[in-house]
């Protein structure tokens, strides 16, 4: 049995409000949960359509879509995390109009003055 919009919650954080109160306050909440559920080998524990629902506020937001993974609905009904490199991962046409930030590596300037950061708090700390 899945949790539906209409059920309460019963942890802490959250208790005993249900679940369209807290997707409608804080969604990320419930994507947290979503991915503990799955960590712990339970994909079904939210109804298909909350899980449709969580979807749609990552469609809509960007800081949670990078934040939190789309999942995918299989063919039997079913919910899935798309897996990185899949087809499913691919962006929408609309998404593929960005352009794609790439990741920043540290200068050679930047890698040395960490080191030198490093070396000093070992030689302040060593001497206690």
């Amino acid at each position: 049995m899945s949790v539906e919009f209409t059920d309460i919650l019963q942890l802490p954080k959250h208790k005993g409000k249900t679940v369209q109160q807290v997707f409608d306050t804080e969604p990320s909440y419930l994507l947290w949960l979503r991915d503990q559920k799955l960590a712990n080998g339970r994909s079904d524990y939210f109804d298909p359509t909350v899980l449709k629902a969580l979807n749609g506020v990552l469609a809509k937001d960007k800081k949670l879509a990078a934040k939190w993974t789309q999942w995918t609905e299989l063919k039997d009904g079913r919910f899935s995390p798309v897996r990185p490199g899949s087809m499913a991962a691919m962006p929408s046409s609309a998404a593929a109009d960005e352009p794609e930030e790439e990741e920043r590596r540290p200068s050679l300037a930047e890698i040395t003055e960490a080191q030198q950061r490093q070396r000093m708090y070992a030689e302040s700390w060593g001497s206690f």
